[in-house]
Formats: structure tokens, sequence, C-alpha cells
């Protein structure tokens, strides 16, 4: 693991670090891609009295597929500075694709703020990702990692492949950093589509490891969904087990593969 420090990051976090939990986002890198993560250093007013600002460490804990951690980088803000920093490359190579991973970051006050008194405090931050095309996309971090095993479902609005665009990849991660234990840490999904004559289609994800990250391509696990859907869109049904509950979609372009989005569902 490479652990990089900015110059003037002190070699100890502050006491209260530990009250300061990660959110998450997914990291692309490999064959092209480049993931980039922005944390704007947000600890002034109204958090601390008129006036007053605090420096904060900003940190970025990279993990590849498999849920190990590759690097962690650390940088002190000013107040209002900003982190700004690719962290794709070591994530691996995804072969035809990119490789997938995640990032866990943290915001942390060099002061902790009287004002807060939640027992955990998360961190508010955006992402983007590069295409080998030169083609970006921005989305917003999501929750943090989970202690405790769980299942949950959810339903999606939509989901569409038409002339335009297409959704092509669902981006699972697992959330749980509880105990190693395999058969409790394994994150694994069922996914539903019904389309707009109330016919179904299911299948299942392969295993995702303990804070790992997967592609669930849906090409490859419904190769009949631009007939199965017709020119309509379909609902998607999402059942899973120590996984994101609402995953990221990546939409594609059927005319330029490299044009892409990235969405919450």
């Amino acid at each position: 693991m490479q652990v990089a420090h900015g110059a003037d990051v002190a070699a100890t976090l502050p006491p209260h670090a530990a009250r300061y939990w990660p959110n998450i986002v997914f990291v692309a890198g490999g064959e092209g891609y480049a993931t980039w993560i922005n944390i704007m250093n947000y600890f002034g007013e109204p958090l601390f009295s008129p006036g007053e600002a605090c420096s904060a460490i900003a940190e970025v804990a990279v993990l590849d597929a498999d849920g190990q951690r590759v690097e962690v980088l650390r940088e002190v803000l000013a107040p209002g500075g900003s982190f700004h920093r690719e962290v794709g490359a070591n994530v691996g190579h995804g072969g035809p694709g990119p490789a997938m991973g995640s990032a866990h970051c943290r915001l942390i006050p060099m002061s902790h703020p009287s004002g807060l008194d939640a027992p955990w405090i998360s961190t508010e931050f955006t992402a983007e990702i590069e295409s080998p095309g030169g083609n970006r996309t921005f989305f917003h971090n999501t929750l943090g990692p989970s202690r405790v095993p769980g299942g949950s479902s959810m339903r999606s609005a939509r989901i569409f492949v038409d002339g335009d665009a297409m959704v092509s990849e669902l981006v699972l991660l697992n959330t749980y950093c509880g105990p190693t234990v395999p058969v409790i840490a394994a994150g694994r999904a069922r996914i539903t589509i019904t389309n707009s004559r109330g016919d179904r289609r299911t299948a299942r994800s392969d295993v995702v490891p303990r804070l790992g990250a997967s592609l669930f391509s849906m090409a490859e696990h419904f190769p009949d969904l631009p007939e199965f859907l017709g020119e309509r869109s379909g609902v998607l049904d999402l059942s899973c087990v120590n996984l994101l509950r609402k995953p990221w979609v990546w939409i594609r372009s059927p005319h330029t593969p490299r044009a892409f989005s990235v969405e919450h569902l």
C-alpha cells in the first residue's frame, strides 16, 4: 500500500478524526480511464463562529475491485481550499473496459466544531471520470461503509435501450466493512427487469468481495434486452446483500462507445 502525504500534513490525525466517517464513490481506471476526486474544505461559517474558519485534512483511501487498499492520500486544505487528484491509476486494468475500485473519502477539520454533535460526521464531495476519448462525467458521493451486514431492495423508475443511449452496466459496490467472514461479507445481487407488457427477466450478479467493486453487464446477463424492451423503457428491481442499495448506472451511446454518462438509479 502506498501512503502519500501532502508536504504539510501532520504524521497523525487529530484525536476527533474517528468521528469522521468516510463516504464512497466508485473509481474507474486502466484502459485510458481516469477518476478525479474533488473535496472542498467547507469548514467555515456557519459551522464556526462568524468570521472563523478552520484548516482540514482531506483523506482519500483508494481500494481495488477486491476491496484491497492500494493507496492513501492526505492533504491539508486551507479554509475554502480544495483537493483535486486523479485516483484511478492504481486500481488495475479491466481488460476490454475500465478496472473498478472505490474511494473512501473524509474531510477532517483540525478543530472539531462545537455545533456538530452527531456521533458520526460524513463528507460530501464529487468525482469525475474521464474516458479514453476525453469525455467526462461528474457524479456525487454516496453513503459510507457499514459494519453490519444486511439486505436491501429498490425499484428504479426506468431502464432503457434506444437509438440514442442505453443503460449498459450497473456499478455494484460492497459496502460491508465488518469482520472478514466470507459467508457474511460477500455481496451479491438479483436483478429483475420488467418490460411494458409485464414480462420479466432475472439474473444474478457475481459475488462482490468485502469492500469490492464490480460492473454488472446488461448485455452479458440480458443479451436480448433491446428486443425485450422494444422501444419503451422498463422497470428494474434490485435485491441485494451487502451492496449499495442505489447503484450507479453506466449509460453509453450505441453510436459512440466511448461517450458515456454515470447516474444514480
